[in-house]
């Protein structure tokens, strides 16, 4: 059951989803992921947060799917509105993106070859 209006210590996040296309090109699904990234700094922000303390819990990798996936538990609980909030398309961004980003997490994820082009620098805070 989803609620309209958080109560007290819910967890409350506004996901604003770019217009999306199920059959973008590479270059497309990099700039879908800067348009999200942009419109959605929270979710970076709480991907930072659940890496970091499982680095702090010892954790020596991790796999964004698995925080991705805790997050879509978070939002189902808290959040109202649609069913997808984070494109499987983003979490190789992301894990890219904050390896890029917080040094103590270089080498954390665990990352395959990439078929798209994407280099994080060029996407904006």
């Amino acid at each position: 059951m989803t609620q309209k209006h958080p109560t007290a210590g819910q967890l409350d996040l506004s996901i604003v989803p770019p217009r999306l296309n199920a059959f973008a090109s590479s270059s497309d699904l990099v700039e879908q992921f800067a348009l999200f990234h942009c419109a959605n700094p929270a979710v970076y922000r709480l991907i930072r947060s659940i890496a970091y303390d499982l680095k702090r819990r010892g954790f020596k990798r991790a796999g964004m799917k698995a925080i991705f996936e805790q997050l879509r538990w978070q939002f189902a609980l808290h959040t109202s509105g649609d069913d997808y909030k984070l494109n499987n398309n983003f979490p190789a961004f992301y894990a890219r993106l904050l390896e890029f980003r917080e040094p103590q997490l270089k080498g954390f994820f665990r990352t395959r070859g990439q078929r798209v082009t994407f280099d994080p620098s060029k996407v904006q805070p």
